[in-house]
């Protein structure tokens, strides 16, 4: 448990910020699982600011920088970086670099995609001006039909590649792919024309593709045109203002929040966890089995459970050593999870995980147990878990800690019996609440 007792105080923080959101109205946004954020692609990503009239080249944290911000004032923000983004990137270079796996300032791509669970990606946009014939000074550009044709399937191509590379480091993370705006909104009536309609054929070919391989395309088109002074002051550059990025991230964060919709058919208003499990959906602790079905009386998966605890408590962000399960590979959705649960000592070390085998609710009890370091402090007098079964102590715990009562009718606990996925929400909201007590 080396892990957790390194960051107790940190824990409760997180888990005191994590239950304010329980606590507030309906239309605030609470504070969910943590995010992990890797910002790739071009200057937009890296934060290069639109140049004054002595064309001095100057970089601010830019959209990725200001959503970043977002998620650190929500208590929410675990890691972020955009280091792996250029200047002048192309679609071709975001791609090579997550093949070649590069490396800057001693962290890996790869390494740092399998833990974000949140990237974005602004490229394509290099791709059509290395193919473009720009003179600002005429405001003029030109941009040959053909050559476009070419460059934009490869764009397409590209972005697939990329949501798919992305996807096999880490099958969890939620991708977000940028449409453009238009860079040159000081161009003459005629110009803009002809620039609009290759701007609706790339941002349209980028949404297609976005879409159709699992992740969020984020339209940008038009989003500059109320007031190109303020937000393209400078017609020789197509970078924006401060205020440019800032309307950048708001339109990724917009994205991100109304992505998650709580519309369960089997957790109806007035539901008995209607509130614990809409809260942990709605941040992104726990999901429901379909689109439209959280599953309530489904057992819950090991793995499923892996999944909810990491999503909740803090983590150091390095990678874990692999745990060696036979039935776990990296490839497994719920790898880093599982890893990183096995290394604090939640689950412990063996020849299988048995990721998709239900948890009993004797091993709800002992995760539980470690993962919020709840005490027994009181004996319970279940009729089935007697003194000297190894459940013993993790359900006196729970006992102790008032999270479960047990079986009333019959004065049992039934160890054996499978967890159902609302009585697992119904019990980790439990938990959280029990350690906030303890610091009040």
């Amino acid at each position: 448990m080396k892990s957790f007792k390194n960051s107790r105080l940190l824990s409760l923080l997180v888990i005191f910020v994590f239950l304010l959101g329980i606590l507030m109205p309906a239309q605030t946004q609470a504070v969910g699982a943590k995010v992990h954020y890797v910002a790739l692609g071009d200057s937009l990503a890296a934060g290069e600011l639109a140049r004054p009239a002595d064309g001095v080249r100057t970089w601010v944290k830019g959209f990725s920088g200001i959503i970043a911000d977002h998620f650190e004032k929500k208590g929410v923000l675990a890691s972020y970086t955009n280091k792996f983004a250029m200047s002048g990137y192309t679609t071709q270079n975001v791609l090579d670099d997550i093949v070649s796996n590069k490396e800057v300032e001693g962290k890996k791509l790869q390494d740092t995609l399998k833990v974000a669970n949140y990237v974005t990606v602004t490229a394509g946009a290099n791709d059509v001006l290395q193919v473009a014939q720009i003179d600002i000074a005429k405001e003029t550009v030109s941009i040959d039909p053909l050559k476009f044709g070419a460059t934009n399937s490869k764009i397409q191509s590209n972005i697939t590649s990329i949501i798919k590379e992305i996807q096999k480091l880490n099958p969890k993370a939620e991708i977000y792919i940028s449409g453009y705006y238009n860079p040159f909104p000081y161009l003459s009536a005629a110009q803009l024309g002809q620039l609009e309609q290759m701007l609706n054929l790339l941002n349209g070919g980028i949404k297609t593709v976005s879409q159709a391989n699992g992740a969020t395309f984020v339209d940008m088109k038009g989003i500059f045109d109320a007031s190109k002074e303020t937000y393209l002051p400078n017609p020789r550059d197509i970078h924006p203002s401060l205020e440019g990025y800032q309307l950048l991230a708001n339109h990724f964060i917009s994205a991100y929040d109304s992505k998650i919709k709580f519309q369960f058919e089997d957790v109806p208003i007035g539901y008995t966890y209607f509130n614990e499990i809409k809260f942990l959906v709605e941040n992104r602790v726990m999901t429901g089995v379909t689109s439209t079905q959280f599953g309530t009386k489904q057992s819950i998966t090991r793995a499923d459970t892996a999944q909810a605890l990491y999503n909740i408590l803090p983590f150091e962000k390095s990678i874990p050593a692999n745990p060696g399960f036979s039935d776990v590979p990296e490839s497994h959705p719920n790898y880093m999870a599982i890893a990183k649960l096995t290394q604090a000592g939640v689950f412990q070390k063996a020849e299988k995980f048995n990721p998709d085998a239900p948890l009993t609710r004797a091993q709800m009890a002992k995760v539980l147990t470690l993962s919020f370091q709840l005490k027994a402090t009181t004996s319970s007098s279940f009729k089935d878990v007697k003194t000297g079964d190894w459940p013993k102590e993790f359900v006196d715990a729970l006992f102790s800690a008032k999270i479960t009562t047990g079986y009333t009718s019959d004065n049992t606990f039934r160890p054996n019996l499978t967890t159902n996925r609302e009585q697992f929400a119904l019990f980790l909201v439990r938990s959280a609440n029990n350690v906030l007590a303890t610091v009040k």
